[in-house]
């Protein structure tokens, strides 16, 4: 995830314009269905109870097709966590209509939370090899998810004029994202270029640390290489000889001295709370915590996906934890998200792609790593 994340409380305030019914207008709109999520659910299979949103949005595209044309279907989420690991979906038969819309909202009392991660079991391991002697008995392990354990890499090449695809994998705790195992550990160091090439020379580092990090399997560096508003990822293929990395990839703009940048997960760096660092080969990760022991992964690309649909409120519910986009809105009409938290996930917050009439109020989007 980018060092420097984003944060963003949208505010509106929409005016409301009163209409006085004339004379023989229309029968008053029929009353709202209510279809509950709760994955604690009681209840008999007949009851407006399901255990998910997938099952809620299936009854609400039933019910639209039989006989709620007319009418406002509220999928209300109880209280707590509701665990995906794949975006909720929400396509053009499952919508609203005008004057009818479909309302996705967390119940009152409470916070519902939309979460793409799953919690990880502690397990038995000996500390990585390269982590200094001193900090050795303060790392635990955990054992990741078969996804998050292949990922080829825990990170993606980011670039500042276009997304980037989905991290491959990010870790939490209840106080938000951990960071791969990184030096420095607090500011930027600066860039000397050192050997390599004309087109893609190496970066030189302090005395003996490039040999520590020599035959790391997945080593990155990041920050504003080229331009000093320009912020990148890039991997490392190599630590060289005579105290210097070599990159895998081009800049965007050519390398230059002095630029700011770090080096990230590098098991001899795992010396500070809240670092980590995988072992893909033992498909699990090695950590310092700084606080709760409770970690998660997050596994799901995406939290909401709504595609060709139209008259779709969201309202007062959490979505956090996606390597992704939290939500994505394709198309259609009148979509609005409203008093929602988005947040703690690995791309954008909210992002509307030729939707009209349709965006963010009162909604605080904060921890993005993409903006």
């Amino acid at each position: 995830m980018a060092a420097e994340r984003f944060a963003v409380a949208i505010l509106a305030v929409a005016a409301v314009g009163l209409v006085v019914p004339a004379a023989g207008a229309a029968p008053a709109k029929a009353q709202p269905v209510v279809i509950r999520v709760d994955p604690a659910r009681k209840g008999s299979a007949t009851d407006a109870v399901v255990r998910t949103v997938p099952e809620a949005l299936a009854r609400a595209a039933a019910l639209r097709g039989r006989s709620h044309a007319t009418a406002a279907i509220v999928i209300e989420l109880a209280a707590g966590i509701h665990r995906i690991e794949r975006a909720i979906t929400i396509g053009a038969d499952a919508g609203g209509r005008p004057g009818a819309p479909l309302i996705l909202r967390g119940a009152k009392g409470g916070i519902a939370r939309l979460s793409g991660s799953v919690p990880l079991a502690r397990v038995e391991r000996p500390p990585p090899a390269a982590a200094a002697p001193e900090i050795r008995d303060r790392i635990l392990a955990y054992r990741l998810p078969g996804a998050a354990a292949a990922v080829r890499s825990i990170e993606v090449q980011r670039i500042h004029s276009k997304p980037a695809p989905p991290v491959g994998l990010e870790l939490f705790d209840g106080a938000g994202a951990l960071v791969p195992a990184r030096w420095p550990n607090e500011g930027w160091a600066k860039v000397e270029r050192r050997g390599g090439s004309a087109t893609r020379p190496g970066i030189a580092a302090e005395s003996g640390r490039a040999e520590r990090w020599r035959g790391e399997p997945d080593l990155w560096i990041a920050g504003y290489l080229g331009e000093d508003w320009s912020f990148e990822t890039l991997p490392v293929s190599t630590a060289l000889g005579a105290g210097a990395l070599a990159l895998a990839a081009d800049p965007l703009y050519r390398l230059r001295d002095g630029a700011r940048f770090y080096v990230s997960h590098a098991a001899a760096e795992l010396d500070q709370p809240g670092e980590w660092w995988r072992d893909r080969e033992a498909g699990v990760v090695h950590l310092i915590p700084r606080g709760s022991r409770d970690i998660e992964a997050s596994v799901a690309r995406h939290l909401l996906e709504i595609d060709g649909a139209s008259d779709v409120r969201i309202e007062n519910l959490t979505f956090e934890r996606s390597r992704g986009d939290a939500i994505r809105v394709s198309g259609g009409t009148d979509i609005i998200v409203e008093g929602c938290t988005v947040r703690w996930v690995g791309g954008r917050g909210v992002v509307f792609e030729r939707s009209l009439r349709s965006g963010v109020r009162r909604s605080i989007i904060s921890d993005t790593g993409e903006g």
